[in-house]
């Protein structure tokens, strides 16, 4: 199977090239972001702009791919960011579905966000819940996965993520709350949160990339949107709490002026519902939250 990641310098794509080019050793990975990633054993890079219909056109013609995982995308929530932020989002999406599908291509995987969900008491999120698509950035993803569907592609809607390799990119410019503990671990820092109560379903980049992989080879997906996420909820404290155990110093306060991390109660995600993906792949995530963490920690030893 030969394989095209777009988006792939990203924190997400990078993690799925590298498990990729890891458990599929023997298949060609084609992988492109704005600056051609670097080639190496299977993986070849190349330079792609995801706006650029024509660019786009030319490369799935000339590779000719089997499966096409579309991870390219822009998650700045500026209001001056809009337009760049639709052009990317969904016009990428439908210059890459466009091509794939004229191509055909055979599979075709749109990774897409839990950002998009309405906030509801719901205990588990369901590909069937409201959106809300106020802002930008999930107004584009839900146009995206929308594009999807109607070229025959899945959506996959991510969960918080968090894995080796994390730092600001103009495309991502936040840190996650796990990426910035595993900074002051690595530089020996005290860390003063503030809201260790609040959950997400944070889950190992590892996990991401073995669902979508899961995905793009079952022989008879049976929805055009699927969740993928640990599928449970970790509250700041219990991820702190993983680190903790490897050195760091934690604190608490309930001032959010004297805090390294903030969590306010909307940013609170209830977990993922897994049933669809469980029922059409059979996956399960890897990693529990301490063999995560403590995966990523050995990653910059």
């Amino acid at each position: 199977m030969t394989v095209l990641v777009t988006g792939a310098g990203g924190f997400v794509g990078q993690g799925l090239v590298g498990y990729l080019a890891r458990t599929r050793p023997d298949e060609p990975l084609h992988v492109c972001d704005l600056t051609a990633p670097p080639s190496a054993g299977s993986v070849t890079g190349h330079a792609l702009d995801v706006t650029d219909r024509r660019a786009v056109s030319a490369l799935v013609d000339k590779l000719r791919p089997d499966l096409v995982i579309h991870a390219a995308a822009l998650t700045r929530t500026a209001p001056e960011d809009r337009l760049a932020v639709f052009d990317v989002n969904m016009t990428g999406s439908l210059n890459v579905l466009q091509s794939a599908n004229a191509t055909g291509v055979a599979r075709i995987i749109v990774a897409s966000s839990s950002g998009i969900y309405a906030d509801t008491p719901a205990k588990l999120r369901r590909e069937d819940d409201p959106l809300d698509v106020t802002n930008a950035y999930a107004a584009s993803k839900s146009a995206a996965e929308a594009i999807a569907a109607t070229y025959g592609g899945y959506a996959v809607r991510i969960g918080p993520v968090y894995g080796p390799n994390e730092t600001a990119r103009p495309s991502r410019p936040r840190i996650s709350a796990v990426g910035r503990l595993h900074d002051h671990l690595r530089r020996q820092m005290p860390i003063m949160i503030c809201g260790g109560a609040i959950t997400r379903d944070w889950t190992h980049v590892d996990d991401i990339a073995a669902g979508i992989d899961a995905l793009a080879r079952s022989p008879a997906p049976r929805h055009h949107v699927y969740n993928l996420s640990a599928g449970q909820p970790f509250s700041l404290l219990n991820v702190a709490a993983e680190f903790a155990r490897h050195g760091l110093i934690v604190q608490e306060t309930d001032d959010p002026t004297q805090a390294d991390i903030i969590q306010r109660p909307q940013d609170a995600r209830p977990p993922l519902s897994l049933d669809r993906l469980r029922t059409d792949t059979d996956f399960a995530p890897h990693h529990t939250l301490e063999t995560g963490i403590a995966a990523v920690i050995s990653s910059s030893l």
